[in-house]
């Protein structure tokens, strides 16, 4: 008598792959969605963290702490979305007249320059408008190396040494506008920080 070996036919075996090539078309897509979400999440937290160490910043040092960030043009292309911000010590608790760039120092010279902080490369501040509110003002030119009286496009947050912020005229609200064009649940944050200095993220 024959003995019949056990195994899978061709057949079978196609099938079986089949069905895995199915579920893992199924699955990438989610798997990138939530990867993508962690990106915009990611940042969020980071973002509002910086917001509240400037706060911690001009509290322990007594001296007004400006945060400046970099607004995308209107209908910007991926190219041009504007993503970095920027921080400077006030030379007074109130009323500063001059800004020093924090973070590095420029080795050989003796003078400083503004550390770039950068957001998420597919995360950006979109320009102001009704549904993306940049309301801070813009009340000071700020290079990497200064500030001066002016405008540059670039919305500041300034922090006071008793914690609160200096928020927009006529508003009980600053708001920052941080955006992804990626396809994820929660595309959009509002960082709403209040008069006393208090931040937080929402979704609109």
């Amino acid at each position: 008598m024959k003995s019949r070996t056990a195994g899978y036919s061709v057949a079978e075996l196609l099938t079986v792959v089949a069905i895995v090539g199915l579920l893992t078309l199924a699955s990438v897509p989610a798997f990138i969605s939530f990867r993508n979400a962690g990106k915009m999440r990611t940042s969020v937290r980071t973002f509002t963290g910086d917001l509240r160490g400037a706060r911690q910043r001009a509290i322990t040092g007594s001296h007004q702490v400006l945060v400046t960030f970099s607004l995308s043009p209107t209908g910007a292309t991926t190219a041009n979305e504007q993503r970095t911000y920027y921080f400077f010590d006030g030379n007074l608790p109130s009323g500063s007249t001059a800004w020093t760039p924090v973070n590095r120092t420029i080795a050989g010279t003796g003078g400083s320059t503004a550390s770039a902080h950068t957001l998420d490369d597919v995360i950006y501040f979109p320009a102001n408008a009704a549904s993306t509110p940049q309301t801070f003002g813009d009340n000071w030119n700020c290079t990497l190396g200064a500030c001066t009286s002016g405008t540059d496009n670039r919305p500041e947050v300034i922090f006071y040494p008793d914690g609160h912020v200096a928020v927009p005229a006529n508003s009980t609200m600053g708001q920052i506008t941080i955006k992804t064009d990626m396809k994820v649940p929660t595309p959009q944050y509002i960082i709403q920080i209040s008069p006393s200095g208090n931040i937080k993220a929402v979704a609109p």
